[in-house]
């Protein structure tokens, strides 16, 4: 730890077995953070999402770089990160989801940090509950891109509160480099820049009224150079990404455009993703109790003596609620985006209860929390009854995949043959069987022959489909997914015969009549 950034009064002593307690106590949450985060990484299939965003870094390998595009509604970061991990580790989940659980991770550490403005023991707690909590360990697991958001959120704040306390240069680069991040993530950054300013405000002004405890603020020690290094840096590198790295200016239009499709997406009746008001405040109630205490702390944020940059921080988490509340379009993952600073309120709820009576609680709800990740995660990660489980893929794509990967790793001839995809919605097939260079992704759309050494089609088109074909096959019914049609796989048996063993084709075509 820098000198600069000690408060005064604090001395640091490593030998101190105190000391050595505190890091072994933050050592085992970060190991809690990383089981939860690592172990069967891949025992749930690959996402919609997922699938999409994969499809996104293949078409980065054949143009060069990344062509944002202001509808999609997702900054570049997140795409050149998996791009290099996909490169290194090839197509596999471990590959596309480990940026996101390192980012995690990281967030996690991050939550201890900031034991300089709220005290070790409020951002233990917070920090522990961060690494067990449902909803952000499920979605810590999926390659999206709202970890990213969370993690960049929290070094944005712990920023703003360390350049208020100590007013160093450290703190200025990690709030610069934390709206960089945040404009190269998800153009959602706005709702939330907005929401800390507005804090700000009322936090100021709530301070004469009723005087909030542990406000004090250091003298600025950054100077203009320092103001105007930060802004080129940030600035530099948002015009970087958001350009195909240089090799596309006109890409440069998005960064404003994306805010008028992503207004009529956000305010518009349909399209799937609407939910009423209480959405969020039902998520929370149900599923994330330590957060529903957190959040009724934070509601009382009022109160007299107050800790002030919490006060900051918990006016900053209702607004940001109420914001998103708001918005008629709303997908579950956004919930981490929310959630992080009620965690830190929790924490401090726990610190004023009397001595015993705020461990035991604590550890109580962290226990009950725990069980309910562990059921999440590790046994109803495709249990399309919880709401956290949002458009994801069901285990039974297995019947389309297995096969044809299996034939393709015996012999990588088999990558070249033609296939068919005849149903409206068929990620994250594109992704997954990416290396099979003959499958036509036909969609709602026929083709002119079925002649195919494997299809999948909608069941009610089945009887359609049979009529147009001339071998025999094995047929898999198949869901891809809760909101997808039921399917058929189609496998001609001639190639497939050895991955059905004992077993006569399905479908027969018809004889001939001479």
């Amino acid at each position: 730890m820098h000198a600069e950034m000690i408060p005064q009064g604090m001395t640091v002593s490593m030998k101190n077995p105190r000391n050595l307690v505190q890091g072994k106590w933050e050592w085992a949450i970060l190991v809690v953070a990383v089981l939860l985060r690592f172990v069967l990484l891949d025992i749930k299939p690959p996402h919609f999402d997922e699938g999409i965003n994969g499809w996104f870094c293949e078409q980065m390998t054949a143009k060069g770089f990344y062509a944002y595009d202001p509808e999609n509604y997702h900054g570049p970061l997140h795409f050149y990160v998996l791009w290099n991990f996909l490169a290194i580790g090839g197509r596999s989940l471990w590959a596309m989801r480990l940026p996101v659980v390192l980012v995690g991770i990281v967030a996690v550490w991050l939550a201890l940090r900031f034991d300089r403005f709220f005290g070790k023991a409020s951002c233990r707690w917070a920090a522990l509950l961060l690494a067990v909590s449902p909803a952000v360990v499920f979605y810590n697991r999926y390659s999206i891109h709202e970890t990213w958001q969370q993690v960049f959120l929290m070094l944005f704040a712990w920023g703003a509160m360390g350049l208020w306390r100590f007013g160093t240069r450290g703190y200025l680069w990690a709030l610069g480099m934390a709206l960089t991040g945040l404009i190269l993530t998800k153009e959602t950054y706005v709702i939330h820049v907005f929401c800390f300013l507005l804090a700000g405000l009322g936090a100021w002004i709530w301070h004469a009224a009723l005087p909030a405890s542990h406000i004090r603020r250091s003298a600025w020690r950054v100077t203009m150079e320092d103001l105007w290094a930060v802004g080129a840096v940030g600035m530099v590198t948002v015009v970087f990404f958001y350009s195909g790295t240089f090799l596309n200016w006109s890409l440069l239009e998005g960064l404003s455009t994306t805010f008028d499709h992503w207004v009529q997406t956000g305010s518009a009746e349909q399209g799937g993703h609407q939910k009423p008001g209480s959405y969020w405040l039902d998520l929370i109630a149900r599923y994330e109790g330590p957060m529903a205490l957190g959040l009724v702390c934070a509601v009382f944020a009022f109160l007299p003596r107050f800790p002030g940059l919490l006060r900051w921080l918990a006016i900053y988490a209702c607004g940001a609620l109420a914001a998103y509340s708001i918005v008629p379009y709303k997908t579950p993952w956004c919930i981490i985006s929310i959630l992080w600073p009620f965690a830190f309120c929790f924490g401090y709820f726990l610190t004023k209860l009397p001595p015993f009576v705020g461990p035991a609680l604590g550890g109580l709800m962290i226990f009950q929390t725990l069980t309910e990740t562990i059921s999440l995660n590790f046994f109803r990660f495709t249990d399309e009854r919880h709401p956290y489980v949002y458009v994801q893929t069901f285990p039974g794509i297995e019947k389309m995949t297995h096969p044809l990967l299996t034939l393709a790793l015996q012999n990588p001839e088999n990558y070249h043959l033609r296939g068919l995809v005849l149903t409206s919605s068929y990620f994250p097939l594109p992704w997954v069987l990416g290396d099979f260079d003959n499958i036509g992704w036909w969609g709602k759309r026929r083709p002119k022959s079925y002649e195919a050494d494997f299809l999948l089609v909608n069941t009610k088109d089945e009887k359609v489909v049979e009529r147009h074909l001339t071998d025999d096959y094995f047929k898999e019914p198949l869901k891809i997914r809760d909101s997808q049609e039921a399917s058929i796989a189609y496998f001609r048996a001639s190639y497939f015969d050895v991955m059905f063993p004992g077993r006569e084709p399905d479908f027969v075509a018809p004889e001939e009549v001479p």
